[in-house]
């Protein structure tokens, strides 16, 4: 876990501070044609994507936009129809040139630096309008933005010029653990408020080490209430170290002064005492000769701070964009990463190179197509849906080879980050010696120079007891040679006598005055000798510091290569993460609009099933009473057939006996005429036996047909009657079949279009997830919230309310001051009259804004991105006095215009 820590720590070093590489690689080449910045983003946006993005926005779409990012506000309906009307096929651009020199853009722009960097906290030190002044005249003048940074960053506020951009630190009344998370938030992209007791509970790659590097250039800083001045400055001492401990691991630490992704800050080093231009008193504010605050305003803005700089490119992006690349824009790390990170340096690059221009900047985004894309998606989007299916598993390859690749460089950086964590620690227990030997050298130089004051008081008095001890022993002996000469003058040999005791006397001190000298001088010697002990141990420690230093650069010359290495391949990595996942997210929508297909289609045919059932029994119920009528018609003619062929089979057989018996009389009479030919009698009487025979033959002939015929009536009637009976029987089973099933074919019908609402429903959460990213990642437009100042603005220009101020406001100024032909022909003179209209026109409408940002605006003190809804905002625009009176018929606002169609 340590381990994959360390490199996750390595990782994100890398993205935070070595990518600049880049930046210095291409600065590096030779001079040669680069497209512009728009080209190259979009370029960079289409390569990353596996489908074709969203066409380009209409021109209202378009034009609307671009009002509400640049100026803050909509166009007015004439504006709007000039430029959709316009058929220029360079009209974009040329309006985004106009909007970006208007000074609309210069008050809309102060605005959104304003709420960024004080997130609409209340005044306290510095007033909202001194700040905004100060804001205001730098984006006019197109400052630099780093130049504006750095002066806040740095700003004390002493010079009056300069103090509104104290506002930053002094309205946070100076408090550095507020300071050290909003400065890492507002300029580096940083929140670290959570690793201030501990590493990051949620985000591997933010370390308390982090949260101290940012707050070592702060901790030092104070307010400073001036009572002479009446004001308060913000002050910085020029001592205090940084340690840290965890309360989770008990781990500690110390570090100097270090921005995201650096190393520490060299500092000088001064002797106790010596650190102050001012030393601090009561009442005076002390100046440190070395300001570690104005090292970060320094350091942080210079343009090689690769998290100042991406922090800074990715929230102009956002400004247009509505989200950043990576967003939110203060919680940059690897589980939040970019979703472009090539173009996220190549944009933190171009600023730097554009000298932190910030129109140009934005004038280069808003030209991209990424920024002019339409809010819908391509008409081919599931056709591109089911293509990225085959893209998927290459992608997917390429990734992990480039993981792999990311997690070697990352080991050997891992390898060398372990080998400079040793030299740093040696330079830093090197540094504690250093100090420890240069804390000793102080009292030291203090002993010495006592024991030196020592001695030089006693070898004084030994020089002074010697002078008076010489001069009176010189009397003493001249006393006593004047007394050899006068032996008897007793005045004289007790003037002798006295003058030899007071010798004896001051010889006395002049001894114990040099013993003392003498004990001083071993001392003062002693004193000298641990002085240039101490010295020594200083230059000692100095030179093993160096050593460990010099041993430190060279480890940290030697990672150089593998961090650039392991640079290339997180770059790598990110670009082909986030095209895989585009990908794998078409291929989703793909295979989710097949499931539903299937779905649907299985609901459907469920459907039919159960219809068809239905109606089949539907038609069986009703048709069988037309069968039951067929077979009771069956039944009818079987039993006729049955009966007439009952009825004449009696008749067949009484003429089958009289045929039979005719036949035998015609016999015996044909005998008998053959026996007696000559009888005519008797051949007439056979005569009229044969007809009648032959009559009851043709009867029987007609009966027997007639049987046959009713035979085959009947054998009909019978079969008629069975194929009835049959189908009633098919019918009754069909009905008995189908009764039955029609619960289980409806509850199949039932589950079956559940599935399919269901997978339907997952198609266009699908779809939705789709728009989602393609919106998050510039694909398609996204819709984003207004702030509560674009909201205003837009409000008051719809109900034309804006539109009479500005009419009334322009008159009252060419009243005043009416400008003269030739001055309306002057561009400067016309370009400082708009300046003059529109501090006039913003001067009247600003007095809104309070009670939009009440209704729409975020907490102080927190990011203002958010948008939320409300029944007051509601009740607001239904029935709110302000929006009603704006819509009151008057000049040419809204209502008015309205009425005269």
């Amino acid at each position: 876990m340590r381990r994959q820590r360390m490199i996750a720590r390595c990782v994100r070093s890398v993205r935070l501070g070595i990518l600049v590489a880049f930046a210095a690689m291409a600065l590096a080449e030779p001079a040669r044609a680069q497209a512009p910045l728009h080209e190259r983003i979009d370029a960079m946006l289409e390569s990353a994507h596996p489908a074709q993005p969203a066409p380009l926005a209409s021109d209202a779409e378009f034009v609307r936009r671009i009002y509400l990012d640049l100026i803050g506000t909509i166009p007015t309906a004439d504006e709007a129809r000039q430029f959709i009307d316009d058929q220029s096929p360079d009209k974009r651009e040329k309006l985004i040139d106009r909007l970006l020199a208007s000074p609309e853009f210069t008050r809309h722009m102060t605005t959104v630096l304003d709420v960024m960097w004080m997130e609409r906290r209340p005044d306290k030190h510095v007033k909202t309008d001194e700040w905004r002044a100060y804001l205001h005249a730098a984006i006019a003048a197109n400052r630099p933005l780093n130049e504006l940074v750095r002066e806040i960053l740095a700003a004390d506020g002493v010079d009056d010029a300069l103090r509104p951009a104290a506002k930053f630190y002094l309205d946070r009344e100076g408090e550095p653990n507020l300071l050290t998370r909003d400065v890492g938030r507002m300029f580096f992209g940083m929140d670290l408020q959570c690793a201030q007791c501990h590493d990051h509970p949620l985000v591997d790659d933010y370390y308390q080490a982090d949260y101290y590097g940012i707050f070592a250039f702060l901790n030092r800083s104070f307010v400073f209430a001036d009572a002479k001045a009446k004001k308060s400055f913000f002050a910085e001492k020029g001592e205090g170290g940084v340690e840290f401990k965890s309360v989770f691991t008990g781990e500690t630490g110390q570090t100097g002064p270090r921005l995201p992704g650096d190393a520490e800050i060299a500092e000088p080093t001064f002797a106790k005492g010596e650190e102050y231009v001012v030393k601090p008193e009561k009442d005076v504010r002390p100046v440190p000769k070395f300001s570690r605050r104005a090292q970060l305003a320094e350091q942080a803005t210079d343009g090689t701070n690769n998290a100042f700089n991406r922090n800074m490119a990715n929230r102009l992006w956002a400004v247009m964009m509505g989200r950043g690349l990576f967003d939110p824009v203060d919680l940059y790390h690897s589980g939040n990463s970019p979703t472009h990170p090539l173009l996220l340096q190549t944009m933190a690059d171009e600023l730097v190179a554009m000298q932190f221009d910030v129109r140009r900047f934005l004038g280069e985004v808003a030209r991209t197509r990424a920024y002019q894309r339409g809010l819908d998606m391509p008409e081919n989007q599931m056709e591109q849906a089911a293509a990225a299916v085959a893209q998927v598993a290459a992608l997917e390859a390429e990734l992990k080879s480039l993981e792999a690749a990311r997690e070697q460089a990352a080991a050997a950086v891992s390898a060398t980050k372990a080998e400079a964590k040793s030299a740093e620690e040696a330079v830093a227990a090197a540094a504690k010696q250093l100090a420890d030997a240069q804390a000793a050298i102080e009292p030291a130089k203090k002993a010495a120079a006592e024991a030196t004051a020592k001695l030089t008081e006693a070898q004084s008095a030994v020089n002074a007891k010697q002078e008076v001890a010489t001069l009176v022993a010189d009397a003493a002996a001249k006393t006593q040679a004047v007394v050899a000469k006068f032996p008897g003058d007793d005045a004289l040999a007790a003037a002798a006598k006295t003058f030899q005791t007071r010798a004896d006397e001051l010889g006395s001190q002049l001894e114990s005055a040099r013993q003392t000298a003498t004990q001083a001088a071993a001392t003062a010697k002693n004193a000298a000798d641990q002085l240039a002990v101490a010295e020594r141990m200083v230059a000692t420690v100095t030179t093993a510091r160096d050593a460990a230093r010099k041993q430190a650069e060279a480890i940290a010359a030697r990672t150089s290569a593998v961090e650039s290495a392991l640079a290339t391949e997180v770059m790598k990595v990110g670009e082909a993460q986030h095209k895989h996942q585009r990908a794998v997210a078409l291929a989703e929508l793909h295979q989710t609009k097949v499931a539903a297909d299937q779905a649907r289609g299985a609901a459907d045919q469920a459907a039919r099933q159960l219809a068809d059932a239905r109606k089949e029994l539907e038609s069986a119920k009703a048709s069988m009473p037309e069968r039951q009528k067929e077979l009771d018609s069956a039944r009818t003619a079987r039993d006729a057939a049955a009966k007439q062929l009952t009825e004449t089979q009696p008749q067949l057989a009484a003429q089958q006996a009289a045929t039979k018996t005719l036949a035998e009389a015609l016999a015996q009479a044909n005998a008998a005429a053959e026996k007696l030919p000559d009888d005519k009698a008797l051949a007439d009487a056979a005569a009229d036996v044969r007809q009648r025979h032959e009559q009851e033959q043709t009867k029987l002939d007609a009966t027997k047909n007639e049987i046959a015929r009713l035979e085959a009536e009947a054998k009909s009637t019978a079969e008629k009657l069975a194929a009835a009976e049959a189908a009633i029987a098919t019918l009754t089973a069909r009905i008995a079949e189908l009764e039955p099933s029609l619960p289980k074919l409806e509850t199949d019908a039932n589950v079956a279009r559940e599935r399919a609402d269901s997978a339907l429903a997952a198609l266009d959460q699908a779809d939705l997830d789709i728009v989602r990213r393609w919106a998050d990642e510039t694909y398609v437009a996204g819709l984003k919230p207004l702030s509560p100042e674009q909201m205003t603005m837009a409000v008051l220009q719809a109900t034309g309310y804006t539109n009479n101020v500005r009419s009334a406001a322009e008159a009252e100024l060419n009243k005043k001051s009416p400008l003269s032909e030739a001055d309306q022909a002057d561009a400067a003179k016309v370009a400082e009259r708009a300046k003059q209209l529109e501090d006039e026109l913003y001067g009247k409408l600003k007095g809104n804004v309070g009670l939009f940002v009440n209704l729409f605006g975020v907490g102080p003190g927190q990011p203002q991105t958010e948008f939320f809804a409300t029944v007051d905002q509601s009740l607001f625009f239904a029935n709110g006095s302000q929006i009603l009176s704006w819509l009151n018929p008057s000049g040419n606002n809204l209502t008015a215009r309205l009425t005269k169609l």
